[in-house]
């Protein structure tokens, strides 16, 4: 099996944090499921993805965050295709006018995209998601739905930018209040990782 590189950024950035709710933020949370993969329990494993991009060092450069938000989205997806990646992936969380909207989805455009989300989608319905943090705050994350930017009407940078099959990992609703608190637990970002790294991996096994 190949081992798969993935160009890896959470959305947005710290002045353009996306949605917000409860005084908290889209970016933050985003960024804080994506920064261990660049660390060493994720570099050391040797049949696991390989993570790069834009993240963590472009987004401590204050020249860069001065910048509007279309000209960080363009460096970034400069710096991301530079990596020539088999996939490309962004971290965010969605928003909705109602609090019940809940639920894990992710969005893609193109054929390999949608294979790269049915691989995740699958690791999602195998992944256990139960641990004493988790089931002592009666936590659980749901499925939304996998759907294409064409179906969902609205045009997304990072999906038409990118030169290589990518997806929108929108790990769910900033602001449902179970979605949201699972996502704060460490062990609910240790979950999204792992439904990520796995569905990386089977991606690589059955199309690489």
């Amino acid at each position: 099996m190949t081992k798969i590189m993935v160009s890896i950024s959470p959305g947005h950035s710290d002045n353009h944090p996306g949605a917000c709710a409860y005084g908290y933020r889209e970016h933050d949370i985003a960024r804080s499921i994506t920064n261990p993969l660049f660390g060493t329990k994720y570099l050391n494993n040797p049949d696991g993805p390989v993570f790069v991009g834009w993240f963590p060092w472009l987004q401590e450069d204050k020249l860069w965050l001065e910048k509007t938000y279309t000209t960080q989205l363009r460096d970034r997806m400069r710096v991301m295709n530079s990596f020539r990646s088999h996939v490309a992936v962004e971290i965010h969380l969605n928003a909705a006018n109602s609090v019940q909207a809940n639920g894990l989805e992710i969005i893609y455009l193109s054929t390999k995209g949608k294979k790269l989300a049915e691989c995740i989608q699958e690791t999602f319905s195998t992944e256990p998601q139960t641990n004493n943090e988790l089931t002592t705050k009666h936590l659980l994350l749901s499925w939304r739905r996998l759907i294409s930017m064409a179906t969902l009407g609205r045009y997304l940078y990072f999906l038409k930018a990118t030169k290589m099959p990518a997806i929108i990992f929108e790990a769910g609703f900033i602001t449902n209040d179970n979605d949201r608190n699972f996502l704060l637990t460490e062990s609910g970002q240790d979950i999204m990782r792992n439904i990520l790294v796995k569905g990386l991996s089977l991606y690589a096994e059955r199309y690489l």
